[in-house]
């Protein structure tokens, strides 16, 4: 205890650092017990001592081991025998002998009787919120690609009308006429071929070819 934070009963050598401690000590010197039990005569100087006498009317034994078949109905003595073997709590009954997983025991704490858990919801939240608002952003990147390929596509023809727009004279896309498959250009000609496929025959070649039919 800090030197400038003890306090010490007038009466006896009792000290102590707590207010409330103190005033129960002075109680005892006076006699004072307002707290009494509602099945017995027993009186005490606080509610503490009066919650922890009440215990021995119940016939609920509501802290028990886990390693060991112990059980006790007083948080303090199931402390200590954790902390004497190393064992486990169990499950903490309720005064009326239902189990009650929300509590737990501090074993090596200073708390007189057992605690509710802890509900980290702030950090969990928050982590799941970002979870859900990154899960949101990557959703909406893949709809806006896959909204944006079908424009992309459409600009594309295929090779049939390619090939039908470049006979006929219209103008390709630059996608399209990048794209454009190598059959779409005019095949070359030769002059030779081209004449002999448009000039008539020839009327020399005509008279003999009839002189040589009718000396036949």
């Amino acid at each position: 205890m800090k030197p400038d934070k003890i306090l010490q009963c007038a009466k006896c050598p009792f000290v102590t650092e707590f207010k409330h401690h103190l005033e129960y000590h002075i109680r005892k010197h006076k006699n004072q017990k307002p707290f009494q039990c509602d099945k017995c005569s027993y009186t005490c100087v606080n509610k503490s001592m009066l919650n922890s006498h009440r215990k021995s009317h119940s016939s609920v034994y509501q802290y028990r081991c886990a390693d060991c078949d112990y059980a006790t109905k007083y948080c303090h003595s199931f402390k200590l025998h954790l902390r004497k073997y190393g064992h486990k709590p169990g499950m903490v009954l309720d005064e009326d002998g239902t189990p009650n997983p929300s509590l737990v025991i501090d074993v090596y704490g200073t708390r007189r009787g057992p605690k509710s858990k802890s509900v980290s919801g702030s950090s969990s939240g928050s982590c799941g919120g970002s979870t859900k608002r990154s899960s949101n952003s990557h959703t909406a990147a893949a709809a806006a690609a896959a909204a944006a390929a079908p424009q992309q596509q459409s600009t594309v023809l295929p090779a049939t009308s390619q090939l039908s727009a470049a006979l006929q004279g219209f103008p390709l896309p630059a996608a399209a006429a990048a794209t454009a498959p190598a059959a779409a250009a005019p095949l070359p000609v030769s002059a030779a071929a081209v004449v002999g496929a448009t000039s008539p025959a020839s009327p020399a070649k005509s008279v003999t070819g009839s002189e040589q039919a009718s000396s036949l």
